[in-house]
């Protein structure tokens, strides 16, 4: 029976029983096929997904579509077709990736499709205004393939950054109500949780393996499975937002009891990546975000010190290894940065409005690198304000940053209407962009756990602001269906 959310809040429980049948299917059969032996088993795996999609209805199917794809995007199940390993290894996108994610997104825009055709009222267009940016964006990055020294190369970054498009349209078009919204902040944490946990055990013991999932550490700093500690990094600050905007919501009990736990566990993993990007961002982030829900009188001072003694003892447990790494900002390793920042302003001087081509930076490199940058490290710049300018242009840097810019408002905008469900969600979306804004500053950002993590999060803010511009969620305080006991932090 339909649950009606007006009358109560929405449970732990109310999220995962509806999808339970068919994402079992699709876990089990996925991996009866995965699995090494006879063929009876790839036709074993395939009737399970089948009995699991035929005994579900579609709008069933899609949410556990739509939670494959949030849990799988931090775990990154993908492969790179093509991959140049020179361009990995100095930080350029080295191939076209192709992950669970994608055969995900082709189903959910096949369903959405058939909906559309079936249905009188056609394609229901998802806030096309607010999209204008990001497909601004895309465009002004695909156009610099025009100009790119290899085509090819530019189409590697173009491939992820048109997935990510898709996932921001999708996220838009499926959040339609508050429970909606939950079902995705919910996954989003579960997924981060699951990293987290990776990341624990890598601490420990070195490295992890599970069946399709690995991952390990890179000197004495864990990177998850997500192949560098910089990029965990950046990942757990984004996601670490919206968790701290969970726990300290009016959602209910379950809910916000797991965002705290996950609060705790992800910012431990967060120390243990030594991502000095990563630590500024989230602390800059964090303080701001506390402050203002502190004076929206979403948490008391109570709740502040249940939070403050965990981070503090966490801290002062690492206090030797945060005061080393925060040091080597003044190292020759740090230093090295500056030469490829200046390379970039001397590529834009020849090129400062349709850029190099995108991701091609290291492929117009050679061009600049005269004898005083002889001993110069070579890698991608470390800015990624500066790379789109470089890659793509000052079109593209114009679209990214109102892209970025645009979110941080429209999540404000939610902040100040003071729902206790709605503005500490928007608060925490808000502070996870603001902390990958900040590390973008010393980061190259352009792999896919990063880009589609970060526009999953923007089309969740946009998406929340239009459920409130519907009438939908922007409901007074006093009225909030979901009220509930103060959070657990």
């Amino acid at each position: 029976m339909a649950i009606d959310v007006r009358h109560r809040a929405v449970t732990l429980g109310d999220l995962v029983r509806p999808i339970a049948i068919p994402l079992g299917a699709i876990l089990l059969g996925g991996a009866l096929v995965a699995a090494p032996g006879p063929r009876v088993l790839d036709l074993a795996g395939l009737a399970v997904v089948g009995v699991g999609f035929i005994v579900s209805d579609m709008a069933t199917i899609k949410r556990a579509l739509v939670a494959i794809a949030l849990i799988e995007l931090p775990l990154q199940l993908d492969i790179y077709l093509g991959h140049d390993e020179v361009l990995g290894s100095i930080g350029t996108v080295s191939g076209f990736n192709i992950s669970v994610t994608t055969f995900v997104l082709v189903l959910l825009y096949g369903l959405w499709g058939v909906e559309a055709m079936s249905s009188r009222r056609g394609w229901r267009r998802p806030a096309s205004l607010a999209l204008l940016p990001a497909a601004g964006y895309f465009t002004a990055t695909l156009l610099s393939a025009l100009v790119a020294r290899r085509p090819l190369v530019a189409m590697y970054e173009i491939v992820i950054i048109f997935q990510a498009l898709l996932i921001l349209i999708y996220v838009v078009h499926f959040i339609r109500t508050r429970r909606d919204l939950l079902f995705v902040v919910f996954l989003t944490v579960i997924g981060m949780l699951i990293q987290a946990f990776i990341a624990l055990v890598i601490q420990q013991v070195g490295s992890f393996a599970f069946g399709a999932f690995a991952g390990g550490a890179k000197d004495t700093r864990v990177a998850g499975t997500l192949g560098s500690p910089n990029v965990l990094g950046s990942y757990l600050a984004l996601v670490l937002g919206p968790t701290l905007g969970l726990a300290l919501s009016s959602a209910h009990r379950s809910l916000r009891f797991l965002a705290g736990g996950t609060l705790l566990v992800g910012s431990l993993a967060l120390l243990l990546t030594e991502s000095r990007g990563a630590w500024v961002g989230y602390g800059i982030a964090l303080t701001i975000a506390i402050a203002v829900a502190y004076r929206m009188e979403w948490v008391r001072s109570r709740q502040l010190l249940l939070l403050a003694i965990p981070m503090v003892v966490m801290i002062a447990s690492q206090a030797p290894t945060i005061l080393a790494r925060l040091g080597e900002f003044t190292n020759p390793a740090a230093q090295a940065r500056i030469p490829l920042m200046e390379l970039a302003f001397k590529m834009i001087q020849d090129a400062p409005v349709f850029g190099v081509g995108a991701n091609n930076f290291s492929t117009a490199l050679s061009e600049y690198l005269t004898v005083e940058y002889s001993q110069t490290w070579i890698f991608t710049v470390h800015n990624k304000y500066l790379l789109v300018w470089v890659e793509a242009g000052l079109i593209a840097l114009v679209m990214f940053s109102w892209f970025l810019i645009a979110a941080l408002r429209r999540a404000w905008r939610v902040v100040r209407l003071g729902d206790p469900l709605l503005g500490p969600l928007a608060l925490g979306l808000m502070a996870g962009v603001a902390s990958n804004m900040i590390h973008m500053l010393v980061d190259i950002f352009n792999g896919r756990p990063q880009t589609h993590t970060l526009w999953l999060v923007i089309g969740t803010i946009i998406a929340l602001e239009a459920m409130v511009r519907r009438g939908d969620g922007g409901r007074a305080a006093a009225l909030d269906p979901y009220r509930a006991p103060a959070s657990p932090l």
